[in-house]
């Protein structure tokens, strides 16, 4: 029996995950999270529950290293991004035998970074957004823009780094700060609001077991975390996402999400290194991403039950615990009837489990820090 190491149990997605590896693997979760209140150390599946400051702060690595060589885990699997960079980078100070389920340096650093992904996308015959940084300084460029826009963090950091730009003077008030500071200004694709996302485990560029996805409804509405997704099966959107983690010959996990143009034609938004919020999804349509890629790592061939070629067409799944705090912090804006019709109507699966509901309940009063 495995000892696995599951990082960043502030997030929910993380119940998923860890009630997959627990059937899958029969494996000993190790709960790592900020608080007793986080989401993971309040689930079943967790064997053992351990703390850890948040991955954005200065003593996180140092506290994961020593975690890992308190407890030995047979596997380390970080969930968030700041996880993955920061351990890719640190390695080389995690035990012996202790595998850190996670892609190369050099991947991982084309992957977070949008100008390198969009310049990997033009190379490989994948359309791009047209680029209008050159706006933000130039008030020459900034006359000639054709609004809407949307402004995006140049590397990918986690939570919310995108805005939706729909007139010069929301581009004049853009809170380029809180979108981390370095940002790129580019083409809105306007044909249709969904987004496209193509997910799974690779090995060396090539799929090991994968997942497609329609994002139907999200927060916020432009770019932001899916709140109604389908399960699909689009021939470009594997070819084009297989395209692009083959030439970085990419070994992990990993989502593709693209929109489209008008005439139907695909355009990358960002490779997502690290396992996505809505990986409920994957994992209930029959895509064991999270299975694969810790029985690769630990050096075992996955078996049929995380490979096998089950997964359920149009499976609609509803996140209905983010889209109510969305709705209720942004009450101005929002219209609570038409976001419940839209959990409710046409009836979808939850990504709630209700043997392990008491986890999915959000509790405020999360501490930032490690508790002892």
């Amino acid at each position: 029996m495995s000892r696995i190491m599951l990082l960043d149990g502030q997030y929910q997605h993380t119940l998923a995950i860890a009630g997959e590896l627990s059937r899958d693997l029969e494996a000993d979760i190790i709960g790592v999270a900020p608080s007793s209140r986080s989401h993971l150390h309040r689930s079943r599946h967790v064997r053992q529950t351990v703390f850890a400051p948040l991955a954005i702060e200065d003593d996180y690595v140092e506290t994961i290293v020593r975690l890992a060589h308190e407890h030995s885990p047979d596997a380390i699997v970080p969930v968030g991004y700041y996880s993955f960079s920061k351990l890719i980078a640190a390695a080389d100070q995690l035990p012996d035998g202790t595998a850190l389920v996670a892609p190369s340096a050099g991947a991982f650093a084309v992957a977070e970074s949008k100008y390198a992904s969009y310049e990997l996308a033009r190379s490989v015959g994948v359309d791009a957004p047209a680029d209008y940084t050159d706006a933000l300084l130039d008030s020459s460029a900034r006359e000639s823009l054709t609004f809407p826009v949307f402004a995006k963090a140049k590397l990918e950091r986690g939570g919310q780094s995108t805005a939706f730009v729909a007139d010069a003077h929301a581009l004049a008030n853009l809170d380029v700060a809180g979108l981390g500071g370095d940002i790129l200004l580019q083409e809105y694709i306007d044909s249709d609001p969904y987004t496209y996302a193509y997910s799974g485990f690779f090995v060396d560029g090539e799929a090991v077991v994968t997942h497609q996805h329609i994002e139907l409804r999200s927060v916020p509405r432009h770019g932001g975390s899916g709140t109604r997704l389908r399960t699909i099966d689009e021939s470009d959107v594997r070819e084009q996402g297989q395209a692009l983690l083959r030439d970085l010959r990419w070994t992990g996990v990993a989502q593709v999400e693209f929109k489209r143009r008008r005439d139907g034609q695909l355009v990358l938004m960002e490779i997502n290194p690290k396992f996505w919020a809505s990986y409920a999804l994957a994992s209930r349509s029959g895509a064991r991403v999270a299975s694969a890629a810790v029985q690769h790592f630990l050096g075992s061939a996955p078996t049929s039950r995380t490979t096998a070629s089950r997964l359920r067409p149009d499976l609609e799944m509803v996140f209905p615990t983010r889209e109510a705090l969305y709705v209720l912090t942004h009450r101005r804006e929002e219209n609570l009837m038409k976001s419940l019709g839209a959990m409710l109507w046409p009836p979808a699966t939850w990504d709630l489990e209700l043997l392990d509901l008491y986890a999915h309940i959000p509790m405020r009063g999360q501490r930032h820090r490690a508790e002892s």
